[in-house]
């Protein structure tokens, strides 16, 4: 017993595992950082196409997902762009209601986003976002920033204006 519970450990232990690799990218800092990329936008997912199969399921392949720009950052607004390797183990896993930093070029004349890139997902469908670590919020700052775009001033929650006399627009008093 000992000898196939050993045989089955050194089998498993010597399998060939599969991950993704991606060349670790250096932090934006610049423009230049992101002169390779055509589209840099903030998303959301709209239909990620994800009860179709995959375009090329058991080889490389473009997917179409759905999209709503919330803000742009550099190039032309768009409502679709395509997914690299949907079906790989790399996959972005991007998913219907998610809010996402997309960094997209050019490739077989799609606009494409690629798993190793800078894309970042900044809200998840159910709402949540990451708070503790900021993930998503300090980039759309540099993005504002490096491409002088004026800081928000209402960016959440309800904005009212006031006529001098303290009425709102509503009539109500202030």
């Amino acid at each position: 017993m000992k000898n196939y519970l050993l045989l089955l450990l050194l089998m498993i232990s010597s399998a060939k595992a599969i991950a993704c690799d991606c060349e670790v990218k250096r932090p934006i800092q610049t423009l230049d950082d992101l002169k390779g990329y055509e589209f840099i936008a903030h998303v959301k997912i709209i239909n990620d196409h994800d009860k179709e199969p995959p375009s090329n399921p058991k080889e490389f392949s473009f997917d179409k997902v759905d999209i709503q720009v919330l803000e742009l950052f550099k190039g032309k607004r768009t409502n679709e762009i395509y997914e690299a390797n949907k079906s790989s183990f790399c996959s972005m896993n991007i998913v219907n209601g998610q809010e996402w930093i997309f960094f997209g070029v050019r490739s077989k004349g799609k606009l494409v986003v690629w798993d190793c890139d800078y894309n970042l997902i900044y809200r998840e469908a159910d709402g949540q976002r990451d708070w503790e670590y900021q993930r998503g919020f300090r980039e759309i700052k540099l993005l504002r920033e490096l491409f002088g775009i004026p800081k928000r001033k209402y960016a959440n929650g309800k904005h009212y204006e006031y006529y001098d006399k303290g009425k709102n627009r509503n009539g109500g008093k202030f």
